[in-house]
Parts: structure tokens; C-alpha cells; sequence
């Protein structure tokens, strides 16, 4: 049996070319930002719709993010060694604020990334476990703490 050369070629041809249109590459992104012992806290803090490349420094309070728009870097001081880092979008301009939960108080401090404003507010004792979401159906960030002791989750509607 023949099989001509030009019909060949093109049942070879097809699957290779589709192949090719499907194939897509995987880049690898590296960034540096933060020395050991800082914890990350990637959040969409430049408002682009990305999430943005950050930590938070224990050993000083200190935020620092790269913003994926611009590849600024933005330095922010909240927050003192002992607190737990607890970004979210705690106001609605769709950006995520910095924001810790001091455990030796039960506090919450943030930064309002609308206004730049400090708010502070009391919600959970010394062994919670800090879990801000949102809890209802708005689109912001509630204060949240979860009491492993008895299981129990306390929420601070926003």
C-alpha cells in the first residue's frame, strides 16, 4: 500500500503545529526581599489587582513590599516583636492594609490604606490565634481570633 508523501507530511504536520499553539511557557519569577526571621505577608497593597511581594520584620515592626506596578519598594512601621502580622482588606478600597494583633493585649492595630489612619481594637486574649476574613458578605476584612482552649471563634464585624 502507498501512502502518499504529500498526505504524510501533513499527518505529521497537524499534531506538531497544535502543539505549538497550545504550548506555553513557564517563567520563573525571583525576587529578594527580607532576611531571616521576617514572615511574609504577600497582599495586593498597590491596589493593581496583583499580589504584591512583602514581609514583616518582627525584630522591628517594620512592613516591607514590593509593589508589583511600580518595583518600589514601600516601607511601613506597625507593630513591635510579639505581634502577629494580620493583613487585609480592612477598608473598601480594595487594597490590603497592614495590620498586627498584639497577643499580650488582645489589640489590633492597622493602618486604613484609604486613609492612612491608625485604628486600634480590642479582641482576643494571650493564646488565640489571630484569623482575619470576611465573615459576612461585605468586602472587607473582620477581626477574627480563634480560642484553641475551647474551640471557639470570636468575630469582630468590621
Amino acid at each position: 500500500m502507498k501512502i502518499d508523501c504529500k498526505l504524510l507530511m501533513v499527518a505529521l504536520t497537524i499534531p506538531l503545529f497544535i502543539g505549538i499553539l497550545n504550548f506555553k511557557a513557564q517563567a520563573q519569577v525571583t525576587r529578594k526581599l527580607g532576611v531571616a526571621g521576617d514572615i511574609p505577608v504577600p497582599g495586593n497593597y498597590d491596589k493593581d489587582g496583583r499580589t504584591d511581594i512583602a514581609v514583616w520584620r518582627p525584630s522591628n515592626g517594620t512592613w516591607y513590599v514590593i509593589n508589583s506596578y511600580t518595583r518600589q519598594v514601600v516601607i511601613r512601621k506597625l507593630g513591635v516583636n510579639g505581634d502577629v502580622p494580620a493583613p487585609g482588606k480592612y477598608d473598601d478600597d480594595a487594597r490590603t492594609d497592614f495590620a498586627v494583633w498584639r497577643p499580650s493585649n488582645g489589640t489590633w492595630y492597622r493602618i486604613n490604606s484609604s486613609t492612612g489612619q491608625v485604628v486600634i481594637r480590642k479582641l482576643g486574649v494571650n493564646g488565640d490565634i489571630p484569623a482575619p476574613g470576611i465573615y459576612n458578605f461585605s468586602i472587607k476584612s473582620d477581626f477574627a481570633v480563634w480560642r484553641p482552649s475551647n474551640g471557639t471563634w470570636y468575630i469582630l464585624r468590621n
